[in-house]
C-alpha cells in the first residue's frame, strides 16, 4: 500500500482486505499442513517417510492422476485446490472433454470451464487431512518418552 501510495497508483477500494484474506487462508494453509506432516511423522515414525509420502503426493500425484485422464481429474489436483484455496475460488479449463473446441476454435467452451470454490479447494486439504490424522491419532497409543 505504501509503495503505491509513494508512486501515485491509485489502490481500488477493497484491495487491501484482499490482500489480509488471501494472507489468512495461505497461513491456515500453511498451518494445517504442517499439521498434516506432524500426523504422518507420528504414523510412519520417521521423518524419511514422511518426506517420501509428500514428495509422492505433490509430483507423483499429479503425473498420475494426468496420466490416468479420467473426466474430471483436473479436480484432483493439488495445484488447482491450493489456488482454489489462496484466490477465493478458480476457474479452469477441462481439457479431458472432447467437445471443449467446437469448431476447431481457439476458445473453449463455456461447458468446459470448471468453477471450483474455496470451500471445495479447503474440503480437498481437509479430506487430505483426516486421511493422515485418523490413522496417525489411532496409532498413537503411548508417548514414546516418558
Amino acid at each position: 500500500w505504501w509503495v503505491a501510495d509513494h508512486r501515485g497508483i491509485e489502490i481500488p477500494d477493497g484491495t487491501m482486505r484482499e490482500a489480509y484474506q488471501q494472507a489468512v487462508r495461505g497461513t491456515l494453509l500453511a498451518a494445517f499442513a504442517g499439521l498434516g506432516g506432524y500426523a504422518l511423522t507420528m504414523l510412519f515414525r520417521s521423518t524419511v517417510a514422511t518426506l517420501g509420502v509428500l514428495f509422492a503426493v505433490a509430483i507423483a500425484g499429479p503425473l498420475f492422476i494426468t496420466m490416468l485422464g479420467f473426466p474430471g481429474n483436473a479436480r484432483l489436483l493439488p495445484q488447482n485446490n491450493v489456488a482454489a484455496v489462496l484466490f477465493e475460488g478458480v476457474r479452469f479449463i477441462d481439457y479431458s472433454r472432447s467437445d471443449c473446441f467446437p469448431g476447431g476454435g481457439p476458445r473453449p467452451a463455456d461447458r468446459c470451464v470448471v468453477k471450483m470454490s474455496t470451500a471445495g479447494g479447503a474440503a480437498y486439504f481437509g479430506g487430505l487431512l483426516l486421511l493422515a490424522g485418523v490413522p496417525s491419532l489411532l496409532s498413537f497409543r503411548r508417548r514414546d518418552v516418558p
